[in-house]
């Protein structure tokens, strides 16, 4: 088959990218792939995610491809999308307003005509583009897929997030498409029960293998993140606080950039920690910090899938996160780790101490863990990919 892979970028940082090229690299072995991007041709970087060169990558100047905002009518759409950001009032019927909104008949026209060019015979989109994949299903040629990689709730419910107060067109549009990939069937039960959509569910896979695992012997937490509101950084950092009040040893590393880093900074020191906690900024050798950790701390309030607690399992670091969607289809309470009740800071800092007081239920913990880390290979999550791909071409 000939697949079509099509996202706004793939040479930059960023979890979806990594997991689109573990995916793309599989698919590969047995179709003939291209990736569809924004990027700049400029920032190609197969090495970055290890791309292989059996995939096609096309650059695509998304300029080309833009409503024109100061048009008229394009003035008209923009003040029409932020009144409806602001109140849902478009967000009714069945939706065509909304597709008009956002994808007007010269912009779907330009996108059908490109991929038309092409010859794919599946087309898989990911993130927002999916909206745009939907809109122009029925008038492309090939077959369609949507791909989600946040969870139904980061999606759909959050203000001014993917698919916020476009529940209309999401009940119209989606259907339309001839698959809708979501991580967890969390998802494809809500989608169903809110939207009667139907999904079948891939997770994502461990994006790397490791022969040297964890001791569990390091005096350190270790948390991976954006410096966003949704990683819940804040909950992380009144946490260790509490935990720094009985334990004068352990030290808390945390990777990662984001707008909100300065504002983390600026808690830690108020919270006058700052002595303990190592803030590193983006690193290229992630696998190093999992290694010289004991626990890591993951203290998001949503995630998609949470592929940081196969790799801290792989690494066989046990871990502790709070409640949310899909943590307990990865972690198993009390044994690789500890699910915390949303969003109690005072019994995440608990187990934090139960942890650190524990070498020995670390180290049991660490090996059920990396047990754990060996269903998610990416063989056993290309399995659901190999066989969905298989269903359409016989349709």
């Amino acid at each position: 088959m000939k697949v079509c892979i099509f996202t706004r970028s793939i040479f930059k940082l960023g979890g979806t990218k990594r997991v689109i090229t573990m995916v793309a690299n599989e698919m590969a072995k047995e179709h003939e792939v291209t990736l569809v991007t924004f990027d700049d041709p400029e920032l190609e970087n197969r090495k970055m995610y290890g791309l292989g060169e059996k995939i096609q990558v096309e650059f695509v100047d998304s300029s080309q491809y833009k409503d024109n905002k100061f048009s008229v009518g394009g003035l008209f759409r923009t003040a029409c999308k932020v009144l409806n950001n602001w109140t849902g009032i478009f967000d009714r019927g069945s939706g065509e307003f909304i597709k008009y909104l956002f994808y007007p008949k010269h912009v779907r026209k330009r996108y059908i005509e490109f991929f038309n060019s092409k010859d794919y015979d599946v087309i898989i989109t990911t993130a927002g583009l999916i909206l745009l994949l939907a809109a122009i299903s029925k008038d492309v040629k090939a077959k369609t897929v949507g791909w989600q990689h946040n969870c139904f709730d980061a999606y759909v419910n959050q203000q001014s997030t993917l698919f916020w107060k476009k529940n209309s067109f999401l009940r119209t549009y989606i259907p339309k498409m001839d698959r809708f990939v979501v991580l967890n069937h969390y998802d494809a039960d809500e989608y169903k029960k809110q939207m009667d959509i139907d999904c079948t569910v891939i997770g994502n896979a461990r994006s790397f293998v490791s022969e040297k695992k964890s001791d569990c012997t390091a005096k350190k937490f270790f948390a991976a993140a954006r410096f966003v509101e949704a990683k819940g950084l804040d909950l992380l950092l009144r946490s260790f606080s509490l935990f720094c009040e009985k334990n004068k040893d352990w030290k808390l590393v945390i990777a990662g950039d984001g707008e909100d880093r300065l504002a983390a900074v600026d808690l830690a020191w108020r919270l006058g920690i700052q002595n303990r906690i190592e803030f590193t900024g983006i690193v290229d050798n992630v696998q190093d910090y999992y290694l010289d950790s004991s626990v890591y701390l993951l203290s998001s309030k949503w995630e998609g899938w949470g592929l940081v607690v196969i790799e801290a399992f792989e690494m066989g670091v046990p871990v502790i996160a709070y409640d949310i969607v899909p943590i307990d289809v990865l972690i198993t309470n009390g044994e690789d780790g500890f699910i915390i009740e949303q969003f109690k800071y005072t019994k995440f800092a608990a187990a934090m101490t139960k942890l650190a007081n524990d070498e020995a239920l670390r180290k049991r913990m660490s090996q059920k863990a990396i047990k754990k880390a060996e269903q998610f290979s990416i063989e056993n999550i290309y399995g659901l990919w190999h066989d969905m791909l298989k269903s359409m071409q016989k349709e």
